[in-house]
């Protein structure tokens, strides 16, 4: 509501200058909107501030920030038969946006290894009280939306959401696993013919003590 009387405020300013401008010379005179009382700035940061103000939950997601060598394992079977394609490459988490959301970058795929490059955004919706996921990546033209909440048993958080898949949505899973600091584990999982979720892709990721800018080229196995 307030940012609505927010943009009314500015937008009954702008139409105001519109008017008075288009008025024709010695045509007929067009008395302009009068503009509304300019607002206290400050007073509006502060009720803004507020109702956005960071929650405890905000700090669960504090292990993810750093940079991290990753292994990107994606089941071709989710039944379990066969190997899995691995793909291996670095990722680079901060807190953005007020300390609100960590941005993930990661970039994987080295030669004979399958290339990709996917950017996320964790964040907790003070609102619903849920934390929220949204992924993306270059396999793709479309993001990966879910929801979930923290376990506090596993140190998890679980990531529920639908995707569409041949024109039918279908649900997914997402696990975070923050466990371990250093090592940390995420999982999507799918459904399979009876309804039991079943792990599709998992990224394992790993805490780089040599910053990422600075650690020599890496090089694939051959």
């Amino acid at each position: 509501m307030l940012r609505a009387m927010i943009y009314a405020s500015v937008g009954l300013g702008v139409t105001g200058v519109v008017v008075a401008w288009a008025q024709p010379p010695g045509g007929p005179s067009i008395p302009p909107s009068t503009p509304s009382k300019p607002a206290d700035v400050r007073a509006v940061e502060r009720a803004l501030e507020q109702g956005a103000a960071r929650a405890p939950e905000h700090d669960l997601l504090t292990p993810l920030v750093g940079e991290w060598n990753v292994e990107a394992r994606a089941l071709v079977d989710p039944a379990g038969k066969g190997d899995p394609i691995v793909s291996r490459g670095t990722m680079k988490n901060l807190w953005v946006l007020g300390n609100r959301y960590v941005r993930s970058e990661a970039d994987v795929g080295g030669r004979a290894e399958l290339k990709a490059e996917s950017m996320a955004m964790y964040g907790f919706d003070t609102r619903t009280r849920l934390f929220t996921m949204d992924r993306y990546d270059t396999l793709g033209t479309y993001a990966w939306h879910a929801t979930g909440s923290y376990d506090a048993a596993s140190k998890s958080i679980v990531f529920d959401g639908v995707t569409l898949v041949g024109g039918v949505n279908v649900p997914f899973r997402f696990v975070l696993n923050l466990a371990n600091p250093d090592d940390i584990l995420l999982q999507r999982l799918t459904p399979d013919d009876k309804g039991q979720w079943i792990v599709a892709a998992e990224f394992e990721s790993t805490r780089n003590r040599i910053p990422i800018d600075t650690a020599p080229p890496r090089v694939a196995p051959r």
